[in-house]
């Protein structure tokens, strides 16, 4: 499986606190936005347990809500995904290593009806947003790696399915 990460840029530029009506340079921001897509493929002999690596990134990105999306087919029984961060083990199958947070993202989808829409990062509240990974994850400091994103079937269910990621963030 190969996740597709995109890179594009993204401007942001807020009104001058001034009352000038004007832009302020010292308002504005540019950071690198990037992505990952993933068609993550169930099978209907998978495992509740089972884990599917969706794409890795890095501690410093900043989540993008707007720009991120999970869509799936119906899948039968499959009441309790979660999506979350993983420490990546190049000798482990599938790179997964120890779950850092395997519910970040989202916690409990019931992915048994098809859907279009859904929020990934619905288990982020409002209030965190903005807040790098590494912050979302309780560390104190950012220790400048990267961590595989995963979602886990609790609930795998009991017919083949497929489930479309788009996680957008900023770093």
């Amino acid at each position: 499986m190969t996740a597709n990460v995109g890179t594009y840029f993204a401007d942001t530029i807020t009104k001058s606190q001034s009352g000038s009506g004007g832009y302020s340079e010292s308002k504005y921001t540019k950071g690198v936005r990037q992505g990952i897509t993933e068609n993550v493929a169930v099978a209907a002999a998978d495992n509740d347990g089972d884990t599917y690596t969706v794409g890795v990134m890095p501690s410093s990105a900043v989540l993008q809500r707007g720009s991120s999306e999970l869509s799936c087919t119906a899948i039968t029984g499959g009441t309790d995904y979660d999506l979350g961060i993983y420490e990546i083990d190049e000798s482990a199958d599938g790179w997964v290593g120890a779950e850092v947070d395997g519910d970040l993202f989202t916690d409990g989808d019931d992915l048994s009806s098809a859907a279009d829409g859904i929020d990934p990062y619905q288990s982020i509240a409002a209030g965190d947003m903005g807040k790098p990974l590494w912050e979302l994850l309780g560390l104190s400091a950012d220790p400048k790696k990267s961590y595989l994103v995963v979602l886990t079937g609790n609930t795998v269910g009991t017919a083949a399915g497929n489930v479309y990621l788009e996680l957008g963030y900023t770093v």
